[in-house]
């Protein structure tokens, strides 16, 4: 799971820094999102989306791993052994025909 989010916040920061390079604003921004990253590293710490708000939540990432865990225990979820998206894509587009 750590390492989704950190790939995910290398991609958005990258993206940020391939756009507008010449933007004063942006070489900004640029320099706090530098901070906050070496921030979040250096504690130890991931940044992620809230539930039912756009509000953004801080949490210790060994938190975020025992809040995933138990999420995933009290609603009985169970691997796959197999990616069924394929099958219910095909399902929906033969229901849509």
């Amino acid at each position: 799971m750590q390492n989704t989010y950190r790939h995910l916040a290398k991609k958005q920061i990258k993206i940020i820094s391939n756009s507008n390079r010449n933007n004063i604003l942006h070489k900004r921004y640029q320099y706090c999102l530098k901070g906050i990253k070496h921030n979040l590293k250096n504690n130890n710490a991931a940044m992620i989306k809230a539930d039912k708000s756009k509000a953004i939540v801080l949490i210790q990432i060994e938190e975020l791993n025992k809040k995933f865990k138990q999420f995933i225990l009290d609603n009985d979820t169970q691997q796959v052994s197999k990616d069924p998206t394929g099958k219910y894509q095909k399902m929906i587009q033969q229901a849509i025909k």
